[in-house]
Order: C-alpha cells, then sequence, then structure tokens
C-alpha cells in the first residue's frame, strides 16, 4: 500500500492492491484493508488501528503501531 503513494518524478503507473474491494454495505470489522493486505495480522480482522505519524505522514496500520 505504501508503495502505492505517488512521487515526484516517478514514471508508470502505482502498484495495484490485488483483492477485492470490501462492500460499502457489509464493511468488515478491523482494518478496511485486511482482506486483500499481504501482511494481515489476526489483530487485523477485529481491531482498527490507530493512527501513527512517521515521516510526515499518518497511517494506520497495526505493521507500524
Amino acid at each position: 500500500m505504501l508503495s502505492a503513494i505517488p512521487e515526484v518524478g516517478r514514471r508508470g503507473l502505482p502498484k495495484i492492491i490485488g483483492g477485492e474491494v470490501p462492500s460499502a454495505i457489509n464493511i468488515p470489522k478491523g482494518c478496511p484493508f485486511w482482506p486483500r493486505c499481504p501482511y494481515t495480522m489476526d489483530k487485523c480482522r477485529v481491531e482498527l488501528p490507530k493512527e501513527v505519524h512517521i515521516n510526515n505522514r499518518t497511517i494506520m496500520c497495526h505493521l507500524y503501531s
């Protein structure tokens, strides 16, 4: 997901996240990206991650909290 962030001077298309976008009607519990994230942990399925500030960016990921 972080590799999809646009960079100045970067050419080509951003990296595409695999899997399917979750239903807006039936939003999964926990992190909305867990169904398609390659780094999913057990707590991703049940708990929304907290905001973390890294390199002037705000992210929400259990991997960095």
